[in-house]
């Protein structure tokens, strides 16, 4: 029984990291080289009730093409093959969507390489539908196609002795795809910005919070500072002085330009001796200086 219901209903996106979109093609006629677009942009709607409805879109970034072998890979990028410089899209569009059999469609779309566009038939199977541990709702999907390569304008080849040629004419294309509903990522990104928002308030109000505080800290330290208001005798007796002061104005300036002991300690200041001039004197010694290093140091 099919798993496609109304769950499913709704557009989806390709998750690029966990899809793949490849090829392989015979190499010398004895081997396989497998190669795959490592960029990938695909989306699809999904109708349960009418699968005609449904949609499907891939694009891929023909420079992105890797097969392990960087000179390979500049080869495919080349006229010779897909001309990415001139062409740097490979563009799928669905046309029609069947369901041939339970978990399994028929995506039916025009294929565009280079300057040609055809109409292909792809087989693509339901694998699974689960929820990831972010809560979004994830399908898987598998399919393979096998295409003419010669139709799509990419006819480069090297005739071998045997009688093959170098790179096979039929190539593989190989589907491995992981989409996710956009509800579900929508509902997971509005989540994480609300987490967001609530961190965000709760830092600014804890950094509010320490704004506050050092602010009251800086106020009692300066209240600690600031001189103590004289209390009420000590008011009285500073008053009272005051007031003699200005009874003998010219005592107390008198006092204040002159104080006592003054002049007699500027007369008394001793005089420096007479040197000898005819004995040398001695040099007094010299303190280091603390930007210099000490004696035999290195720096």
């Amino acid at each position: 029984m099919s798993v496609l219901d109304a769950s499913m209903s709704g557009e989806w996106v390709f998750d690029p990291s966990h899809s793949r979109v490849g090829f392989s093609a015979r190499h010398a006629m004895v081997t396989k080289v497998r190669g795959a677009f490592n960029e990938v942009d695909g989306r699809m709607y999904v109708d349960p009730h009418g699968p005609q409805n449904s949609t499907v879109e891939v694009r891929l970034a023909v420079a992105s093409v890797d097969t392990r072998n960087g000179q390979r890979d500049d080869h495919l990028r080349s006229a010779d093959f897909f001309d990415a410089e001139t062409y740097p899209e490979i563009v799928f569009r669905s046309t029609s969507v069947d369901e041939v059999e339970d978990d399994t469609y028929m995506v039916v779309g025009d294929l565009s390489i280079r300057d040609v566009t055809k109409q292909v038939a792809i087989p693509i199977t339901l694998v699974g539908v689960e929820r990831d541990p972010m809560g979004n709702l994830r399908a898987g999907f598998e399919g393979t196609r096998r295409v003419d390569r010669r139709d799509f304008g990419l006819e480069w080849n090297v005739p071998l002795d045997t009688g093959g040629v170098l790179v096979s004419e039929k190539i593989t294309l190989e589907f491995d795809i992981s989409a996710v509903r956009t509800e579900d990522a929508a509902a997971d990104g509005a989540v994480a910005s609300e987490d967001a928002d609530q961190a965000e308030g709760a830092e600014q109000a804890e950094g509010a919070e320490q704004v506050q505080q050092a602010e009251g800290a800086e106020q009692a330290g300066s209240d600690a500072e600031a001189p103590a208001e004289p209390t009420a005798p000590e008011y009285a007796q500073a008053q009272e002085g005051d007031a003699s002061d200005a009874a003998t104005p010219a005592a107390g300036v008198a006092g204040l330009a002159q104080p006592e002991g003054f002049a007699q300690v500027e007369s008394e200041a001793p005089v420096a001796p007479e040197y000898d001039q005819r004995q040398p004197q001695p040099v007094p010694a010299q303190q280091p200086s603390p930007w210099e290093p000490p004696p035999g140091h290195r720096y």
